[in-house]
Parts: structure tokens; C-alpha cells; sequence
């Protein structure tokens, strides 16, 4: 979690870091979500005091440009966040929605007592989804089965990618993309030739976890996959002296985040890197927000 007063290269753009660790001894906060709420509070309390001129351990302090945290309470649980049907919330993700309402709400409070509610906006929104939505699709795969079928067929990413996709049905494998099919389906955003890319990408079936031991069950849900619960987040956005609700409906992505926030600051967007190598810009509703 950052509070930061300056970006850049220099090394000096971070102004205080708080970043306790999830795990630590005594206390393991990942074992339950509601022990993990607690570790989540001590996030919410940091950024609530930088907000209102004081450091996370309560000595003076200049309020940072930007400050950003997250959120592990949902994350922790094994339970899943749906009922049987899919689409209703269960207690525990009703409980997770609710914690991140208050804290939204105690940070908007913190403003206002540091003087600078006029002036601060707020940007809710998730790095990733967790899939399955509906809990009868989890399917715990064990996670040798896909380096033992590549072993078999070799390195090289087109060869890899026949075997996978003959033996998709035992893999639970849906599509697998490699070389120019990564520019295309619009995973990677580079070059197939670029080292970093990479050299395939498999997309399983809805509900398939790749896990140590299929038969011990430790959750219901996960994210890193690319179907359309893993990467289809919500994003909210509160800008001040703006009392209206309005919805979007038009697609964005979460990139686009870095360069909105560096707009509403008064800042060239396009010398980030990142956008000026992929051409993100800023959300495309901010002309209308800012005019």
C-alpha cells in the first residue's frame, strides 16, 4: 500500500509504505476472511490517516497526491461468493461488499477532517475476477497434468499446443493461443517474438482450478484464467462536486486507471510507458466528468 507524493524513475516518489505482512506470526489472516477483515482494517486505517495529515503510526504528515490499497477479506475465503444460482452474493460476500462500503465511507469522513474532500477523488475496482461464479462448475484438476502432457510433446509452442488440444477433454482445456493468436485475441499486447511474451496461453473451461491435490478441497474459486468471470471487474468512480450516479455501459479496462488518475492531477498521461507503448488513455466518460 503506497501513499505517494511523486512518480517516476528518481526513487524518491514513495512517501511512506505500509505494507504489513498477511502472514505474519503469531496471527495467519488467510485462514479465515473475517481474521483477514482485520488485516484489511489496517490498511483502511493507514490510508484514513493519510488522508487526514498523519502518518500510519499517527505522527505529522503531508497528505500524499495519490494513495492506493487493496482489499484481501473475500479473497481468503474457501467458501465461494455465490449461492447454488450464481448471481446472489452469500453472507460472506455479502459481508466483504458491506466492509468495503464502510471503509469507503471512513475514508470519505477522514477527507473531510483533513479539508480535502473537495479535492480527492476515490476509484474502486478490482485486478482480477475469481471463477467459477456458480459453485457446481468447480472442477479441481491436479496441477501435473499439463507440464507432463508439454514434457511429452516438447518445448516448442505450436507442437504444445496440438497436444494440448488433443487431449483437451481430459486437460478441461477450452482453447490454447500461440504466436499471432495472442496479438489477436488481445492477451498479450505484444510481439510473438518478444521474450517476455508468452509462448502460448490456454484458456480452461469454466469452472476448472489446476490444484496439489484435486481430492482435498481448500476453495470454491480462483483468478489468473481469461474467461469472462476472471476479467470482468467492476470499476467505480467518485469525483468530487459531482452529486449524480451515472452508469457506462460502453467496455474500459482497468489499465486505464493509471492514466485517470494522472489526468485529474494535471498531468501528461502519455509519459507513462506503459501508455505510450500501448496506447492506453484515460477513461473515456473523464472529459465529460472534468468539464
Amino acid at each position: 500500500m503506497l501513499g505517494l507524493e511523486s512518480t517516476g524513475p528518481s526513487g524518491k516518489g514513495v512517501d511512506q509504505l505500509f505494507t504489513p505482512e498477511i502472514n505474519w506470526v503469531p496471527a495467519d489472516y488467510t485462514t479465515n476472511p473475517y481474521d483477514c477483515m482485520k488485516y484489511d482494517t489496517l490498511h483502511v486505517n493507514a490510508i484514513s490517516n493519510w488522508l487526514m495529515g498523519i502518518t500510519w503510526d499517527n505522527k505529522p504528515f503531508t497528505t500524499p497526491a495519490i494513495m492506493g490499497g487493496n482489499f484481501q477479506f473475500y479473497n481468503a475465503t474457501i467458501s465461494g461468493g455465490y449461492e447454488a444460482d450464481g448471481k446472489t452474493p452469500n453472507q460472506v460476500l455479502k459481508d466483504a461488499l458491506n466492509f468495503i462500503d464502510d471503509s469507503f465511507a471512513q475514508f470519505y469522513e477522514a477527507a473531510l477532517k483533513g479539508g480535502i474532500a473537495d479535492r480527492t477523488a476515490f476509484i474502486l475496482t478490482a485486478k482480477h475476477g475469481q471463477s467459477p461464479m456458480k459453485p457446481s462448475q468447480y472442477k479441481g484438476i491436479a496441477d501435473t497434468v499439463v507440464p507432463a502432457a508439454l514434457e511429452a510433446a516438447g518445448i516448442k509452442a505450436a507442437k504444445a499446443a496440438q497436444v494440448l488440444m488433443a487431449n483437451a477433454s481430459s486437460l478441461s482445456i477450452a482453447e490454447v493461443l500461440y504466436g499471432s493468436q495472442l496479438q489477436t485475441g488481445g492477451y498479450a499486447g505484444v510481439s510473438p517474438t518478444d521474450p517476455h511474451a508468452p509462448d502460448l496461453i490456454t484458456r480452461v473451461d469454466v469452472g476448472v482450478i489446476y490444484v496439489g491435490n484435486p481430492a482435498h478441497r481448500t476453495k470454491s474459486a480462483e483468478h489468473g484464467g481469461i474467461n469472462l468471470h476472471d476479467r470482468h471487474v467492476a470499476l467505480m468512480l467518485s469525483i468530487p462536486g459531482k452529486g449524480y450516479l451515472t452508469r457506462h455501459f460502453q467496455e474500459v479496462k482497468t489499465r486505464q486507471v493509471a492514466p485517470t488518475v494522472l489526468q485529474m492531477l494535471g498531468l501528461p498521461y502519455d509519459s507513462l510507458t506503459a501508455c505510450a507503448l500501448e496506447g492506453c488513455t484515460p477513461l473515456p466518460m473523464m472529459s465529460h466528468l472534468l468539464g
